[in-house]
C-alpha cells in the first residue's frame, strides 16, 4: 500500500488486499436488520393486531336450583372467559343444553347474573353482552333460565346429565369469509355432572341450591376436622411388658 500524496488523494490498496470482507460485513448487517425488522412486526401484531381469541372454562362443580314457586329449573354455572388476543372480544350470548338419562332434553339461556339469591324479592342483574379486554379474563357466576316450556323436568331424579355450553361472540353476527377467519367463535363446551340425589323440599321451600359435581370428581372434605384431631394430645399407649 502506498502513501497517499496528497490530503484530498485516497488510500489505494495493494494487490494483496481482498475486498470479500466489507462484502460479508455487509451481508450479516442487511439479515440482522431483517431479523430485528421481523421481531418488530410480529410484537406489534401480538400487542396491538391480534383479533380476540375467547376460550370457556368451566368448573367441576355446578349448581342447581328451582325458582317460580319451585317449577322452574336454574342452572347457576360459574363461568371463566378468558382473551388469549389482543383486541377485545365480546360474548353476545350463552345457551346451555342439557340431556338426562332418560333422553329429556332442555334448553336454557344465560338470564343473569350473580348467585343465586335466597329472597325472592331480591332484585337480580341482568345479563348483558360481555366484554372481555385483550390478554385479560372474566369470571363470574351467571344463573342459565329455560328457554321453553318448564316441564318435564330434566333434574328430576339422581342420575348423570351431560351439559354442553355454546357461547356466541361478535364475529359471529358479522357476514364474510374474512370476519370469521380473524374472529373465530368459541367452541362449544362439553361437560357432565352427577346428582347423587335432589332435595325436593329444599329446593322448592328455603330456595337451596343443590352441588351437582362433574362426572368423576370426588369432592374433597374439610380439613378442619383432621387438623384438630391432630392438635389435639392422643393418649399415650402403655408400655409393652417384656
Amino acid at each position: 500500500m502506498r502513501r497517499r500524496s496528497s490530503p484530498r488523494e485516497p488510500y489505494e490498496l495493494g494487490p494483496g488486499v481482498e475486498h470479500a470482507d466489507v462484502g460479508q460485513g455487509g451481508r450479516l448487517a442487511t439479515v440482522l436488520s431483517a431479523v430485528a425488522l421481523i421481531f418488530s412486526a410480529w410484537s406489534f401484531y401480538e400487542s396491538v393486531l391480534k383479533q380476540p381469541q375467547l376460550e370457556v372454562y368451566v368448573p367441576q362443580v355446578v349448581h342447581y336450583a328451582r325458582d317460580g314457586g319451585g317449577n322452574q329449573e336454574v342452572m347457576a354455572l360459574p363461568v371463566t372467559i378468558a382473551n388469549h388476543g389482543a383486541n377485545t372480544g365480546t360474548v353476545m350470548a350463552l345457551e346451555l343444553i342439557g340431556t338426562n338419562d332418560e333422553g329429556v332434553t332442555k334448553r336454557f339461556y344465560a338470564a343473569f347474573i350473580g348467585e343465586f339469591p335466597k329472597d325472592p324479592r331480591a332484585r337480580k342483574r341482568s345479563f348483558a353482552p360481555i366484554s372481555v379486554p385483550g390478554r385479560s379474563t372474566f369470571s363470574e357466576t351467571l344463573l342459565f333460565y329455560p328457554s321453553g316450556k318448564w316441564f318435564p323436568k330434566l333434574i328430576a331424579d339422581k342420575g348423570t346429565f351431560r351439559f354442553r355450553l355454546n357461547a356466541t361472540t361478535a364475529y359471529e353476527n358479522k357476514p364474510g369469509p374474512l370476519s370469521r377467519l380473524l374472529g373465530a367463535g368459541i367452541a362449544p363446551v362439553p361437560f357432565s355432572v352427577v346428582a347423587r340425589r335432589v332435595d325436593h323440599f329444599g329446593l322448592r321451600s328455603r330456595r337451596n341450591t343443590q352441588a351437582l359435581y362433574a362426572k368423576g370428581f370426588n369432592p374433597t372434605r374439610s380439613q378442619g376436622d383432621d387438623k384438630a384431631r391432630s392438635n389435639t394430645p392422643q393418649p399415650t399407649p402403655p408400655p409393652t411388658p417384656r
